[in-house]
C-alpha cells in the first residue's frame, strides 16, 4: 500500500503539483513506519520535493533523518 501512494507522489511530482506529492509522500511514510520503521524512504523524497521547492531547511531535516 505504501507503493501506490510513494508512486501517486511520483506522478504528481512529475507534473509539478507539490502539495499533492508531499500528500502522497506523507501518507506512504506512516505506512512504512509502521511496517519497516528503519525503512522510511519517503523521507529522502519529501526531502527531494522540498529541495525543488528551494524550502532548503526542511530538506535538510527529512534528509537528516533518513
Amino acid at each position: 500500500m505504501a507503493s501506490l501512494y510513494h508512486n501517486i507522489g511520483n506522478i504528481y511530482q512529475e507534473q509539478g503539483k507539490y502539495e499533492e506529492v508531499l500528500q502522497q509522500y506523507k501518507k506512504s511514510l506512516e505506512i512504512e513506519i509502521r511496517v519497516y520503521p528503519r525503512l522510511a524512504d519517503s523521507k529522502y523524497n519529501m526531502g527531494v520535493v522540498y529541495t525543488e521547492r528551494n524550502e532548503m531547511d526542511m530538506a535538510r531535516e527529512l534528509h537528516r533523518e533518513c
